[in-house]
């Protein structure tokens, strides 16, 4: 009787060992898993900012072009309005010559 009483409790112990194991393979699997899934997150996040760094290049580049866009119609304007100034002069003096010929 008490033989018995002992095989039954080490048989309990027993199965309470393998489902132990069990839980913990289940374990080691999850935290495989959840390692591969942060490797790849990781990798996600890495692709994330090379893009955003270069957007953010891009920006730069977009707002220099602005600048010299800017700087080029201001450069523009300003021949535009020595242009109009020599074309003033040259009918002035258009206007004074033809005054003298009649």
């Amino acid at each position: 009787d008490e033989y018995d009483n002992a095989r039954k409790a080490i048989s309990l112990q027993m199965t309470k060992l393998k489902d132990l194991e069990l839980k913990l393979a289940s374990m080691e699997t999850e935290k495989a898993n959840l390692v591969a899934e942060l490797a790849t997150v990781v990798e996600q996040l890495k692709e994330e900012k090379k893009l955003r760094d270069l957007i953010y290049s891009d920006l730069g580049k977009v707002k220099e072009l602005e600048l010299k866009l800017k700087n080029e119609s201001a450069a523009r304007v300003s021949i535009e309005m020595e242009l109009r100034s020599v074309r003033d002069e040259l009918e002035c003096l258009d206007t004074k010559r033809n005054g003298r010929e009649n």
